[in-house]
């Protein structure tokens, strides 16, 4: 049976539970934005609307398979081609060119069929293989109006590297995303191209948001690159800042710090400290709580990008199902709960979003 038609077992859906979404008024989500140029047969790229919309897979290594189910439900409902750009993060920058070329289940069977034989952790040899080999990527089927933005940390001065799909061929593009995935100590000596080191995109970005803030920076004077609303798929629900989380937090947190410094002993403390609390579960514990004042609990929220915008950020979170997947957890039986979460997540946030009278975010 397709793993996209796999019936959710009736005493799994009783039991879901989601983040009750805190919808505003004056706030409008990229969802309800989705919904509205389906009915009004809205063209790709056009900002008709008044809006840019983006998509992002965020990290989280094997659990990265809960947003890939999320954007597929997307599809299935017609929004995914409302969408003007696609964004990745560590291994979403892969998610990103399989969900670009609507191959959901060969992304989903690349890694239950071939990466989970090969480790525990996920691998740049064994993604490389999947993606040019086993379950290759139909770069053909890319898309022309829908450019796919992804991230490399730069670790000799430390940053980040934007990569455009406008601006490399389909096959560079795949090899970024490859080198965005390298794990810190874990996966080796980092990737080098003309003499740069790269890794993991989460190490300088944390998150999705600050991937679309550094998007628009460079957009600088055109306004008609600037996104306006993102709608972030992400893979871990929030974890709760206990005194056992933020000890775990901080277990986490100095290999990452130590890899920053080994590579760039000048970067910049603030910046090592958002890599520091980017890393599985506990990405949430402080960054958001700090970086979107108090909207830990909410899902859709404006927050200014840094460049004289006003940017509309909506998170979808997992079901919150037992079993769930983590970073390094290579169990079917897991990639398979998350999977249906993400479908769940995704029909629950599109069922709870609902009208409002703005219809766009001021730019």
């Amino acid at each position: 049976m397709p793993i996209d038609s796999e019936p959710i077992p009736p005493s799994v859906e009783s039991d879901i539970q989601t983040p009750e979404l805190d919808n505003t008024p004056e706030v409008v989500g990229g969802l309800e934005v989705l919904k509205q140029r389906k009915e009004a047969g809205y063209v790709r790229g056009s900002r008709s609307d008044g809006n840019y919309v983006a998509l992002a897979m965020g990290p989280g290594g094997w659990a990265g398979e809960i947003s890939l189910a999320m954007a597929m439900h997307l599809d299935r409902q017609g929004l995914l081609d409302q969408v003007d750009m696609l964004i990745g993060n560590s291994i979403g920058c892969v998610q990103a060119l399989y969900v670009g070329t609507k191959q959901f289940r060969d992304c989903f069977a690349g890694v239950l069929n071939h990466m989970i034989p090969k480790g525990k952790i996920p691998k740049m040899t064994t993604l490389r293989e999947v993606i040019f080999e086993e379950y290759p990527v139909q770069f053909d089927k890319l898309p022309d109006d829908l450019p796919i933005v992804i991230g490399v940390t730069n670790l000799d001065n430390f940053g980040t590297r934007l990569i455009r799909s406008d601006e490399v061929e389909p096959t560079e593009l795949a090899e970024w995303a490859i080198r965005a995935c390298h794990l810190p100590w874990l996966g080796g000596p980092p990737p080098e191209v003309n003499g740069l080191r790269y890794s993991d995109t989460g190490l300088a970005k944390p998150n999705t948001t600050e991937m679309t803030k550094q998007i628009n920076a460079e957009a600088k004077d055109d306004e008609n690159a600037v996104i306006t609303h993102l709608i972030a798929l992400e893979n871990f629900i929030p974890s709760k800042p206990t005194i056992k989380n933020r000890l775990l937090a901080t277990l986490y947190n100095r290999p990452v710090d130590a890899f920053i410094k080994h590579y760039d002993p000048a970067a910049d403390p603030a910046d090592v400290f958002k890599a520091s609390i980017s890393g599985g579960q506990f990405s949430d514990l402080r960054a958001y709580k700090k970086e979107f004042e108090g909207s830990l609990e909410g899902n859709v929220f404006e927050v200014d990008d840094g460049s004289g915008h006003q940017l509309s950020v909506e998170r979808v979170y997992p079901a919150d199902l037992e079993g769930l997947p983590g970073l390094t957890t290579n169990e079917i039986r897991r990639l398979r709960i998350g999977w249906i979460s993400g479908r769940m997540a995704m029909r629950t946030a599109l069922s709870t979003t609902r009208e409002s009278a703005k219809s766009q975010v001021p730019t």
